[in-house]
């Protein structure tokens, strides 16, 4: 373990083990549902959210959703745009590929796993297409928790957290509203920890290889 890491309190290869792991959970996620019939705890535990539906709540669930699409997606571009035209162009790169990445990553595995959204009750919102993973909290993942990683090695550690809780706020909203099984968020929330760990760790370790060249980046 180099002295970055030790400042930094994770090495390499333990994140790579944590990729590997989310990403395997993921896969076995995936593949059981894709096979099995709807689980209970699936059931039970959106009941129980349908259960607290009443006008206020849903009014605020309908925001927080759409702070995982569209207005992430919106803020991905203008970050990107910001970064861009500042000179931060690795920044810019990290956001766009790992936002876009993870949407459009989601997008085919919506169609390998095929699965059919919740039936349970009337929907409160309008969605199409396959159900798993969730794309709201993939995107609201990759964004808020990219931005949560930034945010608590640069010394905002209170941020950080409020970023990662509003991502579960995202997924909890999509159950809430009946588009989405609790499984499609869990899927989405260990795909999207592993996505974004493995472009993080990429990309660090890119500025690492740089930062040790003797040719300073221009």
């Amino acid at each position: 373990m180099d002295q970055d890491e030790v400042k930094r309190g994770v090495s390499r290869p333990l994140l790579i083990i944590v990729i590997l792991v989310f990403a395997l959970l993921f896969t076995g996620l995936g593949i059981s549902l894709s096979r099995g019939p709807i689980t209970a705890w699936d059931v039970d535990l959106s009941a129980a959210l349908h259960g607290l539906n009443i006008p206020f709540v849903t009014h605020l669930m309908l925001f927080v959703t759409w702070t995982g699409e569209p207005i992430a997606a919106a803020l991905t571009i203008l970050l990107v745009l910001v970064f861009w035209l500042r000179s931060q162009r690795r920044r810019a790169i990290l956001f766009a590929v790992c936002v876009g990445g993870a949407a459009l990553a989601n997008e085919g595995l919506k169609r390998l796993f095929t699965r059919t959204r919740p039936d349970l009750f009337p929907p409160l919102a309008r969605e199409i297409g396959f159900s798993f993973p969730s794309g709201h909290t993939t995107t609201a993942a990759a964004l808020y928790g990219l931005s949560a990683i930034l945010l608590y090695r640069s010394g905002h550690r209170a941020s950080a957290v409020i970023l990662v809780l509003w991502v579960l706020l995202v997924g909890t909203s999509r159950i809430y509203l009946a588009v989405h099984w609790p499984s499609d968020v869990l899927g989405s929330l260990l795909f999207s920890a592993s996505w974004l760990l493995a472009v993080f760790t990429l990309d660090d370790f890119s500025l690492r290889r740089r930062e040790a060249s003797p040719q300073k980046e221009r």
